[in-house]
């Protein structure tokens, strides 16, 4: 783990985080290991009140790494009976509803 930044004002710190290492124990405590690699950034804040640890906001880039592991699985193509044929793409079956959707 390595700390890229710290910023702190006030009672406030921030802190961003990048992690990266090989799973070799269970996962969260649930799921075994994977014995795959995996590289992933956090930001931590911390509001300090008294000396102490009073509040604390993570954003976490689990997403990513459970696919880097191999936890997760990315979708994959829809079934092909849900894929458009151009003639029937929503440009050409609803010309209006399409021009309203290029106008957002």
């Amino acid at each position: 783990m390595t700390i890229e930044a710290i910023v702190a004002e006030g009672d406030m710190v921030a802190v961003r985080v990048f992690s990266e290492g090989t799973n070799l124990g269970p996962l969260n405590g649930m799921l075994p290991p994977t014995g795959k690699r995996f590289a992933a950034r956090q930001s931590h804040w911390f509001r300090v009140q008294d000396g102490k640890l009073a509040e604390h906001w993570a954003t976490r880039e689990d997403l990513p790494a459970m696919l880097q592991l191999g936890v997760l699985q990315p979708p994959g193509r829809p079934p092909s009976e849900l894929l458009l044929a151009p003639e029937r793409a929503p440009s050409r079956r609803w010309p209006a509803l399409a021009a309203t959707a290029r106008r957002r």
